[in-house]
C-alpha cells in the first residue's frame, strides 16, 4: 500500500461523500509559490483513487468577507514520481489575526468544501507582492527561482496574476517583464541577465546574474509595450 514521502508536510485530512484526502506541502505555508500534494482514497476501503477530476480553490476567511488566491488546478491522474495528485497555489496574504486559510475541494464533481474545511496556516514570506498598476489592474507578482541566489548566474522564475474578482486570480501572459539587478553598497548592477518571457500558466523565465555575493535588489518592471506598468523590488542575500 501506498504511503507519502514522511518528508512532505501534512496540512489536514479531510473525509466527506465516501472519500478521504490528505493534503501535503513540501513545508509550512508561507506567502508564496506553494505546491500542493493530494492523496485521495475511497474512506471505507482506503483503496487508493487512481485518477479523478479534482478542483480546488484556497480561500481566505476574513470575517467580513472571503477572497481567494491564484491557483494551478490538479491533473487527473496521480504523478508519476510521487504518486499523488499534484497542484499548486499562491497565498497572497498571511493568515493569523487578518484571517483563516482553507482548502475548498471539488471531487468529480461534487463540492465537498461544505461538509469539513481543510484549514492551514500561512506565514509571512517576501515572495508575494500585490499592487495596482498604471492601468488600474490588481496584480499579484510572485518570486519563485532563485529561493537561495548565489554568485553567478541563476535561473529566474515568476508567476503573475491579476484579480478577476474576489475569488478569480487568471494567469497573465501577454505583458513584459524586465529585470534590474542592483547591489546599492557597491553602487553598480550586473551583465548577462534576461528578462523573463512567458512560458505558460503565468509563468515567466529568464536568467538573472550576480557577480559577486552579499546584499542585492531586484528591480522587476511590469510593462504593457512602452508604457510602464508598475516597478517592484525584491530584496536578496547572495550567496
Amino acid at each position: 500500500l501506498f504511503e507519502p514521502d514522511e518528508e512532505l508536510y501534512h496540512l489536514c485530512t479531510v473525509e466527506s461523500g465516501g472519500y478521504t484526502v490528505e493534503a501535503y506541502a513540501d513545508h509550512p505555508v508561507e506567502t508564496a509559490f506553494t505546491p500542493i500534494y493530494l492523496d485521495v482514497r475511497e474512506t471505507e476501503s482506503n483503496d487508493v483513487v487512481e485518477d479523478a477530476d479534482i478542483t480546488i480553490l484556497p480561500v481566505m476567511d476574513m470575517g467580513e468577507h472571503e477572497h481567494a488566491a491564484p491557483v494551478w488546478q490538479p491533473e487527473p491522474v496521480r504523478d508519476e514520481d510521487t504518486n499523488l495528485f499534484e497542484t499548486a497555489i499562491i497565498p497572497n496574504m498571511p493568515g493569523g489575526d487578518m484571517g483563516g486559510w482553507s482548502l475548498e475541494w471539488q471531487l468529480n464533481g461534487q463540492d465537498h468544501s461544505t461538509d469539513k474545511a481543510c484549514e492551514f496556516d500561512v506565514a509571512d514570506a517576501p515572495n508575494v507582492q500585490v499592487f495596482t498598476g498604471d492601468d488600474d489592474e490588481r496584480y499579484i507578482l510572485t518570486w519563485i527561482e532563485p529561493e537561495q541566489p548565489k554568485t553567478g548566474s541563476n535561473e529566474l522564475k515568476l508567476a503573475l496574476h491579476h484579480r478577476e474578482s474576489m475569488m478569480s486570480f487568471p494567469p497573465v501572459q501577454d505583458l513584459d517583464i524586465e529585470i534590474k539587478p542592483w547591489m546599492g553598497s557597491m553602487d553598480h548592477g550586473s551583465e548577462g541577465n534576461e528578462h523573463p518571457e512567458p512560458v505558460g500558466d503565468g509563468f515567466y523565465e529568464g536568467v538573472v546574474n550576480f557577480n559577486m555575493s552579499g546584499d542585492w535588489q531586484v528591480y522587476v518592471t511590469l510593462k504593457e509595450g512602452e508604457a510602464e506598468l508598475y516597478e517592484a523590488k525584491y530584496e536578496l542575500v547572495v550567496e
